[in-house]
């Protein structure tokens, strides 16, 4: 769920509502993710699942500090 918070400021209507929920769950779902391959790969839960949430954390968290850069070029 961290990875879905985390990624859904990419709609561009929810960019700027979801700005601090993507900065503060993205970093968590990629550490979990992380974890969740680590556990993954030693039979313990499912691998998929870790690898979505993994890429999930890591589009939330490094979205904002690609938006910034850009963003005086687009107003």
């Amino acid at each position: 769920m961290l990875g879905i918070a985390a990624v859904s400021g990419l709609w561009p209507t929810l960019t700027f509502v979801m700005l601090p929920v993507m900065l503060i769950a993205g970093a968590p779902a990629f550490g979990f993710g992380l974890v969740g391959i680590h556990h993954a790969l030693r039979g313990i839960g499912h691998l998929w699942m870790a690898v979505t949430g993994t890429v999930l954390g890591a589009i939330g968290s490094a979205y904002p500090f690609v938006l910034f850069p850009v963003l005086p070029f687009v107003f």
